[in-house]
This record gives C-alpha cells, structure tokens and sequence, in this order.
C-alpha cells in the first residue's frame, strides 16, 4: 500500500472498538472487488452551502483539511459531481453503520448543505423466464418478492449463476430432454451436450429400467410408471411416470433468464445425470456404485466417469423399517467425500412426519441433510399432516418443499419446474416439455444442492480441505455445513407445524440451522479481506506497531500470521497477533510485511504493508499504543457508530 493517512484516527479507531475493514489503496480508488462486505462503504458525498465553481473541497483546500479534522481521518477528494457536489474518498473501508455516523458528524458543519455515505449500488437480476413468477421458492423474502421461505436466490444471482467448470451430478430417475435443461445423447458415453454431461444408466435390472440391457450409458428416464392391482407391479395400482430427476434437475440448474419456462437455481455449471431409480425402485447396491462413479471412483465393469462431481445431489430415501446408515452406504459416501465431492441429501418424507434418524442416507455421516418448509415456513405439510421428516442432530438446514392448499392442491404453493407430458413414456420435446407444481423433501434438496454449487463456484477452496475430525467428517463437508449454518434465516412463528433451530426445543420440530439463504450463503462463501495496516514512515529505533486487521461476511473468528518479507531483520514481539511490535534498526531502510488472515473454514486472505524508516525528527508517530490521538469529537462518532453497530448475525453452534 501506499496510502498516506493519519496514523491518530487509527489509533482512535482500534482503542473504541470499532470493528476494522479493509485498508483502501488510495492508487485504486475503484477497487470494489476488494471491499470485504456488499454493504461496505468508501466514500461520502459532500455538498457545500457555498460553492458556485465546485472548488470548495479539492485536493489542498483549507475546507478539505477541515473536514479531515472534523472527521479525525484523511479524507482525499476524488472528482466534482454534477451538481458541484463532492465525492471525498475514505482511507478504509466502513462499515455501514459507521459511514452513515460519519457523514451525520460532516453534516453538522454549517458551511456543509448534505453529506450522505457513497453507497455501492447492486443489481437486482430476476430471470426473464416466462414462468418464475410462479416459483416463490426462488424468491426474496424481504421487498419486493416478500416470500418469508423464499430461498433468496436474486441476491446469489448478482454474484454467480454458476461456474461452467463445476460438476454437479444428479442421482435420481433419469433426465428426459427439456428445452430448459438440454438434450441427452443415448447410448454415448463420451459426447457432451451443452450443459449435459455423459451420464450412466446405473440400475442393474432391466425390468427395473425399463430397457433390455440394464446398466449402461444412457440415462434417459424411460419412466417409472406401474399397472395392475395391488399385487401386481410394485406392490401397488395403476401410477403414472413422475419424471421425477426431471423436477429435481430443473430446480437445480434449469437454465435461467432464457425467456422460456423456469429457472433453477445454477445456470451455467455442468451437469451428471445419473439413474439410479427406476419402476419399483432400486437396490442400495445400485446406488452405492452410483455415488462413486459420480465422484469419479471405479466401478466394476462400468465406463469411467471422466467428468467428476463436485456437488451431488440425492433426493431419495429408504424405507424406515430398515433404514440404518449401514456399513454400505456409509463406505460409499465416504469414498466420494474423499474426493472433495459435497453430497446432499433429503431427510425424507413420512405422513405422519418422523425424526430423519430413522432414513439414510440422510442419516449418514458427510453428508448435508435437507428438511422441507411449507410457503409459510411451517414444516412442509400435506392436509392431513407433515410430510417432512425433522430432528437433530440429523437435520442440517431447511428449504423450500412447498405444502397443499386446503383442498388438497400443490399448487400455487408447491415448488414449479421442469416435466414431461407422458403419463407413462416420455413425450418428445419440445412438444412434451411442461412446468408443473410437486412437493416434498425431493424438492427442497436441489434447492440446497444448487446453492452449494453457487457456494463452490465463487470458492473452490471450500471444498479442498480432505482432512477429517474425530467424528470422521471430512473438513470440506463441515466447512460448507458451516457457510449454510451460519448464513440460515430464522424460522417465522406460525399457526402450526413450527420448526425450530433449538434442538432442546421439544415442543417443536427441529429442522436443522434455519431456512437456507441463497445469497446470505454465497456471500459468506467469499474469502476473508486482509488488512495490513496502513505504510507508515518511522524514526530509527522508534517502537512500531503493525496495524493488522481482517473482516469478512459471517465470521469475526481469525487468526493472523506475520512475515517479514524485505529489508533488514527484525524481530515481531508475536507474529500471530493482529497487532505485533518491533523495534525499528538504526539504519535508513524500508521493510515490508505480509499479514495472512484465515478465518473459521480455512480461508485465507493477504495483505502487505511498508515502513520506511528514517532519521528524520518529523517523521509522523507511529503504532497503535493508544497514546497519539485524543481528538473528542472522533470519540463521540466512535461511540455513536458503535453503538449502530451493535447488529451481530446470529451465532449457531455445530
């Protein structure tokens, strides 16, 4: 950095606790990328009373140097505005609450007519898609959409829609080609086709299939539908094809703002069909084999999977009369989670709802377990009772499901995408390609999977960490549980059927963290912001105090680690503190450290500063021992913004 800034207003700053941003390099006065939170701030907008030339506060005027005392930092002008209007430029980022009291104290000199913060503007991407009106579980919960479950998914769309690089694979019934999802090339295990990927057929019975030969490389949904009566096909009457994998696919990765259909919640990445349920159901053998070959691994006498996912989605469950997380589903779980694959799954659905203890593979270690919300945010429910299975320490988080109207309906409040007209093979598209309405736990899990994938397309790293705890969860599972966690909304207070986040609430149903927020979640995902300090010129021999800080979206929890990377050798009084001392050489040189911030999941963040020492007896003070400021109008703004400031995310404990 080469930011020349008042080393007393940092002093101010750190002794009244006001929480530390990034340090801003006054040689990029657009760095946007490098602010640590969407609601940081670098700027003011300054008009003067008296200004008819818009020269009042330019660089070297007396009021320039004013407002910097009056604000008890450095204030540098960036341009004149239209109207003669001033846009001063800040030396480090701020919070919102503490621009906002910034600005209130500048607003208080008579000379000034208005100063108000240079609040970064967003982008608010809805899809054009001719049908999203109809999907409030992609929506915002707060204005315009008011969608208290909505998944909040506009908020995630202004960062990613999704790496075209990222592997997602769907373990489900098949894909049937949709305009909105893509086409698929039977029997071809090598071509790629847009979005879609060479899947594989996984199901080892042909009758089950639906096919001559079982397994092999289509994994075209030839349907599921059954016919006869009870004792015939699968135990039951007549049951059209549900297209099932086409649903989950579309809420997942419909292609979104295309002006046709739906949008799911990942537009751009990859995506694996791959068939694991077919007419009747199928084995956990099949399935087993199916979470390793998505993750890449080798399966006997199958094709290699070339194309590996980084995020696979299970919406499926087994029957509770025999539904341990047996030595076989836990042996192939594991063995994709080694790979970095995050596997999500749902807790399964039951009427009259039941703990998800009871239902693997949402019972499973490494695994992200989903339950379902109704509209309201109630558990997900059906008119005679709910339908999603719930507890702790099962659980991880909620998504929307949907639930019935009370006559029985799934819509309008059930979760709307992709389908096929056929009732029992699939009609060809794009004359068979439909919207239509399903609920359950199966449909709240591609919510969390897509957001997952939206996670690991603006960090990778997140899912790198292959080292496991005690417990022999894999540190990339925990640290995406965690960036879900801890970004989760609260669930609302409703007339019935009452999730909770409190696992000793007994009186009502825990259902995981919270409500899972699409752009809460992206945002955390971020890597944390790194602040060495500001340069500082010192004299020979002089004690110096780095000035080290971090921040990030969800955490304040980091530790920091110090090198020195130039000139003479010194020794820090404690590299692993923010704010280490040394004592400067007797000689004229410049030394250079680099600060390495890593937060709560193992993200890191760098910063470097410079001090020149001299032999110079107006070299400006230096460190942060509290002792070169006491300015009483910065400590009233101190106080004031801590006081905004007292707004903290709500913690959740793992």
């Amino acid at each position: 950095m080469r930011a020349h800034v008042d080393i007393g207003w940092l002093t101010a700053v750190f002794c009244l606790g006001l929480p530390a941003l990034a340090a801003a390099n006054e040689d990029e006065p657009t760095a946007w990328h490098h602010r640590p939170n969407r609601d940081a701030v670098r700027g003011l907008i300054v008009k003067m009373r008296a200004d008819a030339t818009g020269q009042a506060l330019t660089t070297g005027s007396g009021a320039l140097a004013r407002m910097s005392a009056r604000a008890g930092l450095s204030l540098r002008h960036e341009r004149v505005m239209s109207w003669n209007a001033h846009v001063l430029r800040l030396q480090r980022w701020l919070n919102l609450e503490q621009a906002v009291a910034l600005a209130h104290e500048l607003a208080r000199d008579p000379e000034v007519e208005f100063a108000t913060p240079d609040y970064i503007v967003y982008p608010q991407l809805v899809p054009n898609d001719t049908d999203y009106g109809s999907q409030w579980h992609m929506k915002r919960p707060g204005a315009p959409d008011n969608e208290v479950a909505g998944a909040n998914l506009p908020a995630a769309w202004d960062v990613t829609t999704g790496d075209p690089n990222l592997v997602i694979a769907v373990l489900d019934s098949g894909l049937v080609p949709h305009a909105d999802l893509g086409t698929i090339i039977p029997s071809d295990c090598t071509t790629v086709s847009g979005r879609i990927l060479p899947g594989y057929n996984m199901i080892t019975d042909p009758v089950s299939a639906g096919n001559a030969a079982g397994r092999g490389c289509d994994p075209t949904d030839l349907g599921d539908y059954s016919t006869g009566p009870s004792t015939a096909e699968c135990g039951g009457g007549n049951a059209s094809s549900s297209w099932h994998g086409t649903h989950v696919t579309g809420i997942l990765a419909a292609t979104g703002n295309n002006g046709i259909f739906v949008a799911g919640v990942n537009w751009q990445s990859k995506i694996l069909p791959v068939r694991v349920l077919g007419k009747c159901g199928s084995p956990t053998s099949d399935i087993a084999d199916a979470i390793r070959w998505a993750a890449g691994l080798s399966v006997p006498n199958v094709n290699t999977n070339i194309y590996p996912a980084k995020v696979i989605n299970m919406s499926l469950g087994c029957s509770p009369t025999a539904c341990s997380c047996d030595a076989t589903w836990q042996q192939a779980i594991n063995d994709a989670a080694s790979t970095g694959a995050i596997i999500v799954v749902a807790s399964g659905n039951s009427i009259p709802a039941t703990n998800a203890a009871g239902y693997a593979p949402g019972n499973c270690n490494n695994v992200i377990t989903v339950a379902a919300v109704a509209r309201t945010g109630a558990l997900g429910y059906v008119n005679s009772g709910p339908y999603s299975n719930y507890g702790s320490p099962t659980v991880t988080i909620a998504a929307p499901g949907g639930n019935t109207d009370s006559l029985g309906a799934w819509h309008p409040d059930g979760v709307y995408s992709t389908l096929n007209g056929g009732t029992t093979s699939p009609a060809p598209s794009p004359g068979g390609d439909i919207d239509a309405w399903d609920i359950g736990t199966s449909m709240a899990t591609p919510h969390v999977a897509g957001i997952v994938s939206l996670i690991l397309s603006v960090n990778p790293a997140l899912a790198t960490n292959l080292t496991t705890d005690a417990s022999g969860t894999y540190n990339s599972v925990a640290s995406v549980r965690t960036v879900l966690r801890s970004t989760a909304r609260v669930f609302p207070t409703v007339s019935m059927y009452q999730c909770t986040s409190a696992a000793s609430d007994t009186a009502h149903h825990y259902c995981g963290a919270g409500m899972v927020d699409a752009g809460e979640a992206v945002g955390a995902a971020l890597p944390p912001v790194a602040d060495a300090g500001p340069d500082q010129s010192v004299q020979v021999g002089s004690l110096v105090t780095l000035a080290g800080a971090a921040s990030a979206a969800y955490t304040t929890a980091f530790t920091y680690q110090w090198i020195q990377t130039a000139g003479s050798s010194v020794s820090l009084s404690d590299a692993t503190s923010p704010t280490p001392e040394f004592t400067a050489p007797n000689e004229l040189t410049t030394l250079t450290f680099q600060l390495t911030v890593t937060d709560s999941v193992s993200l890191t963040g760098t910063a470097v500063v410079s001090v020149d020492v001299r032999n110079n007896q107006n070299a400006p003070p230096q460190g942060c021992g509290c002792r070169s400021a006491s300015v009483p109008t910065l400590a009233a703004l101190g106080i004031f913004a801590v006081a905004l400031s007292l707004r903290r995310r709500r913690s959740v404990q793992f």
